[in-house]
């Protein structure tokens, strides 16, 4: 299966339609309740929440916070308008990573500023947890901070010795627990886990299809997502996966899992919801849920429902 990089991915749906194939089931009756948009021109490209802690962030510098668990959001200005793909939230502490290495942290005080990278590759995802944080992004970039941001340094493993073909993979997705586990997963069916807070790593998964989503619960369940509908769960922290058939063939790029345990699927054009149960995923029929790309994805904390952000700048919430 030939390489495929998320962004360009996105930008050649957008701009050339890219065929897709809908889920078997019949359309989905969740409520969506569209929260947010703007213009043709933005796009916020992931969310992440801590308690009723949001932050979305986007192209050129835009950053979004929320307070009640996404119901409103209010702009605030990043230190430099870099395109942000990734973030975490852990208490009232944030981290921002995009465009050429850029990283932005937000203090316990609400200030965002600038964090020097070390690296120019392109930053896509970051997870976090007290004073660990690892980002990851393009051609294997993996950073990796024990002060919360303030300070990085490469964690990357010999990448070669992972991939199918002995490439640097793009890595789209990143989750840094409790325990000290950090799970982080991208192109060629890669998932390495490290037990250390990201100090060494294991190989635990390889496969055809690029996994672009990951969402992983504390109990240590976890789910993956990707290229051609690919799913693949884990239910011991990340050690072993599995393949689920969701029933699903387009192309996923986000995944999360509600507190009732309704499990949510953005794509390329459309949304899905569906179950642990063997049972085909669902497309989504709700307004906001067809027609444009969404990339983030994330639970609210303390509720059923999931918020996506995506294309022109849009935040739909899903579920009650």
């Amino acid at each position: 299966m030939p390489r495929i990089r998320l962004l360009a991915l996105v930008c050649a749906t957008v701009l050339g339609g890219a065929a897709h194939l809908a889920a078997a089931a019949e359309p989905a009756a969740v409520e969506t309740t569209l929260v947010a948009s703007g213009t043709v021109h933005q796009a916020l490209f992931a969310i992440a929440f801590a308690g009723a802690g949001g932050v979305a962030v986007g192209t050129a510098g835009d950053i979004r916070e929320s307070s009640d668990g996404g119901k409103t959001w209010k702009e605030v200005k990043a230190p430099v308008p870099a395109s942000l793909f990734g973030v975490a939230v852990d208490g009232n502490r944030a981290i921002a990573v995009g465009q050429k290495g850029a990283i932005f942290v937000r203090d316990d005080k609400g200030a965002w500023s600038a964090a020097t990278s070390g690296s120019q590759e392109r930053l896509l995802a970051v997870g976090m947890h007290a004073g660990t944080a690892v980002a990851v992004g393009s051609f294997g970039a993996l950073l990796r901070s024990t002060d919360g941001g303030a300070h990085w340094e490469s964690a990357a493993p010999k990448w070669q010795d992972y991939s199918a073909d002995g490439a640097d993979p793009n890595l789209y997705a990143v989750h840094v627990g409790a325990d000290g586990t950090v799970v982080v997963a991208g192109e060629f069916g890669i998932v390495a886990r490290s037990t250390d807070n990201g100090a060494t790593w294991e190989s635990k998964h390889k496969g055809a299809a690029t996994l672009f989503g990951l969402d992983m619960a504390a109990n240590g369940t976890g789910y993956a997502v990707g290229q051609d509908g690919a799913v693949i769960k884990t239910a011991d922290g990340g050690a072993t996966w599995n393949d689920l058939d969701t029933g699903i063939k387009t192309n996923l790029l986000g995944v999360a899992v509600a507190a009732d345990g309704a499990i949510y699927a953005t794509g390329m054009h459309e949304m899905f919801a569906g179950r642990d149960d063997g049972k085909p995923w669902q497309q989504l029929s709700g307004k906001g849920t067809q027609g444009l790309w969404n990339t983030g994805l994330a639970a609210v904390p303390g509720g059923n429902a999931a918020i996506a952000v995506g294309q022109t700048a849009q935040i739909l919430r899903l579920g009650k």
